[in-house]
């Protein structure tokens, strides 16, 4: 992962809302994009070492668009899960020195105004974090419920998972506070209401802010996109296809009122 020395690999909810279960596995997409982070992290390094800040764009609204804006989401992830520990309860409880940290890094890393990108770059690694909180309730859960995943993993529940960062310390303060009836309830509650939603989101890292910025682009215009293109722009894959009948029956509905 990057540090301040050499490149390596980088990468509204409450911090305690899990999200569904899942047994974790490194398929193709997941090595796809740990290739994707290793790439963005040496061009962040070749802009460090010449003592230079990578440049960003920005829209109307405030979000980062342009060719620069995956290697800054991957650098912000790349910094919650490195700096911001696991065991922290959530991130109000985040010291006040780790965050101003944070925003010093990604200042001398990026050409941002604290006046106008502070808000956002924050938000953003708070996110991230929470997220990462969710991937690693995965596989907590994979094993407490998957009996074939903890035969595979043994030491799943004493052992953080490897090159995570984690010391034994943290993964077990963190397990213990997945592991107990409490969490496991608002657990279940939270996958019930998950279960409930259609037309996830498909664009990955492209934010819907790229998207528009892309759209517009493509139609030569500075004005505002559609919010209905948008919507079915985010839900295609690379190829253009919907992924599931029932998002492509919606996205016709909406071709059919527009």
């Amino acid at each position: 992962m990057c540090t301040e020395h050499r490149p390596r690999d980088m990468e509204d909810d409450d911090d305690n809302t899990p999200v569904e279960n899942e047994t974790p596995s490194e398929d193709n997409t997941t090595k796809e994009k740990r290739f994707r982070g290793q790439s963005i992290c040496k061009e962040i390094w070749k802009w460090k070492s010449k003592g230079l800040k990578v440049p960003l764009e920005w829209n109307d609204y405030g979000q980062p668009i342009g060719k620069h804006c995956a290697m800054l989401q991957t650098y912000l992830g790349y910094l919650a899960r490195t700096q911001v520990p696991i065991d922290i309860v959530d991130w109000p409880s985040v010291p006040y020195t780790l965050l101003v940290h944070l925003w010093d890094d990604v200042e001398a890393t990026f050409e941002v105004d604290p006046n106008y990108d502070k808000r956002y770059i924050m938000e953003s690694i708070s996110k991230k974090w929470r997220d990462r909180k969710s991937q690693l309730t995965k596989i907590i859960f994979s094993y407490l419920e998957d009996p074939e995943f903890a035969k595979d993993n043994p030491t799943t529940l004493t052992d953080p998972p490897k090159k995570s960062n984690i010391t034994k310390e943290q993964w077990k303060t963190f397990v213990a506070s997945r592991d107990n009836p409490e969490f496991k309830a608002i657990r279940k509650g939270a996958q019930e209401r998950r279960a409930k939603l259609e037309y996830n989101h498909r664009s990955a890292r492209t934010s819907l802010a790229q998207i528009e910025a892309n759209l517009q682009k493509e139609h030569g215009t500075s004005e505002q996109i559609d919010r209905a293109l948008i919507w079915k722009k985010s839900r295609m894959n690379n190829k253009g296809q919907f992924l599931d009948e029932s998002t492509k029956e919606v996205a016709e509905r909406i071709v059919s009122i527009h």
